[in-house]
């Protein structure tokens, strides 16, 4: 965020702070707030808090800027080495091979298996 999206983010936490049962809030504040979400895109920032004044029960605690961080949409994670195919071949050597053949060409490492014979 820049210095010109303070104003819509002083409205958006204005917001955030009323369903909190909170009808003022200090400059300071405001100012402490922006400060620690500065990096993040406008957009998302704006978005997410939108969503907890939509969402969220009347008089719930005010959120701290970390909590914010919280409610904005989380990256995607790395794929993981999770191989669902796995279990359906467990007991199939052959698919073994082939599985372990693969994984040492896309990773480039070398492993000696038992199923040398197959």
């Amino acid at each position: 965020m820049s210095d010109a999206d303070l104003e819509a983010f002083s409205r958006a936490l204005f917001e955030v702070g009323v369903v909190c049962g909170r009808h003022k809030l200090d400059a300071d504040v405001v100012a402490v707030y922006f400060r620690q979400l500065r990096e993040l895109p406008r957009a998302s920032v704006l978005r997410a808090m939108a969503k907890f004044v939509r969402t969220a029960e009347t008089g719930r605690r005010f959120p701290s800027p970390a909590e914010i961080r919280a409610w904005m949409p989380q990256p995607a994670t790395s794929p993981s080495h999770w191989d669902a195919q796995a279990w359906k071949n467990y007991n199939d050597p052959a698919w073994w091979k082939r599985h372990w053949a693969e994984e040492d060409e896309r990773t480039g490492r070398w492993r000696k298996t038992r199923f040398e014979n197959g």
